[in-house]
């Protein structure tokens, strides 16, 4: 389950629609509750995908390094990521599938759907091990 307050849950919106057609990319700060992930914190990262940036995304290994230094000064940790979907409903595609092989059990993604360019739909899923497909996850 991750716990995502609504003023967050309304920055990634923002951040969908003003990247909008493109996908946008950034990292989820939290922490952890026996199984629930907290999220404290939404940090965009730039879509350093060189492919079509409509349909696919990637995050940038510095720019986690970076985000991970930040988060422990704070007393948090990378809990997730999220990105979106423009013209496409909140589900993994297979460009999503094999870009979170690293993720695990305890790492949420977060989908956010966009058409016409407005934000509607967000979704948290996880995988249970790096051979599993997703499984939908609790968002509250």
């Amino acid at each position: 389950m991750i716990r995502l307050a609504p003023h967050l849950a309304a920055e990634i919106a923002r951040h969908a629609e003003a990247t909008y057609p493109e996908e946008c990319v950034g990292w989820l700060l939290g922490q952890f509750d026996g199984d629930t992930k907290i999220v404290q914190a939404v940090v965009a990262v730039p879509n350093r995908s060189t492919g079509d940036r409509r349909t696919q995304f990637r995050l940038d290994p510095h720019d986690y390094l970076q985000v991970d230094r930040q988060a422990r000064s704070l007393g948090m940790e990378v809990v997730g990521c999220y990105h979106s979907h423009p013209n496409a409903p909140a589900h993994p595609s297979s460009h999503d599938r094999y870009g979170a092989a690293g993720g695990g059990p305890s790492f949420s993604f977060l989908i956010q759907a966009l058409w016409a360019g407005r934000a509607t739909t967000l979704q948290a899923w996880y995988r249970p091990d790096h051979e599993a497909d997703f499984v939908a996850e609790a968002l509250l």
